[in-house]
């Protein structure tokens, strides 16, 4: 060290390369993880738009498609009510 230079209270000497790889596999782990959480989010959502709205429009795009054949003895679709 020379007079004026500015340095910490101490000096670590480290590898570049080793930092590079340890930066590289960081992101490499981050990354995966990231889009691992995304697709699980992704297939949740996926999972209950099917099962909480597109079934239930789907048996009553079928009940109208009955009745509008003029079949008025189709089963009625099941109401499902909290109260």
């Amino acid at each position: 060290m020379k007079v004026g230079d500015l340095r910490g209270a101490f000096v670590v000497p480290a590898s570049t390369e080793e930092l590079v790889k340890t930066a590289s596999s960081n992101s490499l782990v981050i990354f995966t993880t990231s889009l691992l959480s995304l697709l699980t989010a992704a297939a949740v959502v996926f999972v209950l738009v099917r099962k909480l709205i597109i079934r239930p429009l789907s048996a009553s795009v079928h009940l109208a498609n009955e009745i509008a054949d003029n079949n008025l003895t189709a089963e009625d679709l099941p109401v499902q009510s909290r109260r």
